[in-house]
């Protein structure tokens, strides 16, 4: 299993191999953790988070899981900054 986690997160820019190859066990923390760095190469933020939150909850004194959720969330919430001058500067 440790083989397929780690093939899947070096083809990761192919999305459907990525899908194919990067079969987590639910329990693994450390599997749950590459996949979700694996979904923030591929810029899905959203799903990157919902698995990062799944590899906290199994271990919740990880220090790098911590700060993997705390730069998701910090970059999502760039991009709503982003969006929302956007949308602000087209209604003026």
């Amino acid at each position: 299993m440790r083989t397929a986690v780690c093939i899947g997160y070096k083809l990761c820019a192919q999305e459907e191999t990525y899908q194919r190859f990067c079969v987590c066990p639910p329990s693994a923390a450390k599997a749950l953790y590459r996949q979700a760095l694996a979904q923030i190469t591929l810029k899905e933020d959203e799903e990157a988070e919902k698995v990062i939150l799944e590899a906290l909850s199994l271990a919740k004194d990880d220090k790098a899981i911590a700060a993997e959720l705390e730069s998701i969330r910090q970059r999502k919430k760039a991009q709503r900054d982003k969006e929302k001058a956007a949308y602000k500067k087209m209604f003026e």
